[in-house]
């Protein structure tokens, strides 16, 4: 998998490679320096994962998009009191 290949709010899986962070899944989110993932240190930018060939070091994507996030109700739920 390459960095073009990976979308804002997307699952990857972490390998168990990394010092700052448990292996698992994660959701991918954009700052201004780029894409990255949350760990201990704070983000971990996927940039730095790239091998020479270009694809992502230590992690890969899940199996099935969607499944392993947390619910994010819409505004309309939130206006509604529902959330």
């Amino acid at each position: 998998m390459k960095i073009s290949d990976v979308k804002v709010g997307e699952t990857i899986i972490a390998d168990d490679g990394f010092t700052c962070m448990d292996a698992g899944a994660k959701v991918v989110k954009a700052t201004k320096h780029g894409l990255c993932i949350d760990c201990r240190d704070g983000e971990h930018y996927l940039d730095g994962q790239q091998g020479d060939d270009g694809e992502l070091i230590g992690l890969r994507r899940a199996a099935i998009q969607g499944m392993m996030t947390r619910y994010q109700p819409g505004e309309k739920a939130r206006r509604a009191g529902v959330a």
